[in-house]
């Protein structure tokens, strides 16, 4: 899976939000999650 922002990059987590998938640059933790 790729994420949605970096098609060039493979997805390393899902937002549970918006259920799109997110590279470690993209991903930005809550706090609790």
């Amino acid at each position: 899976m790729k994420c949605a922002n970096h098609p060039d990059k493979d997805a390393t987590v899902q937002c549970l939000r918006c259920n799109n998938a997110l590279c470690d640059q993209c991903a930005i933790p809550e706090e609790g999650e």
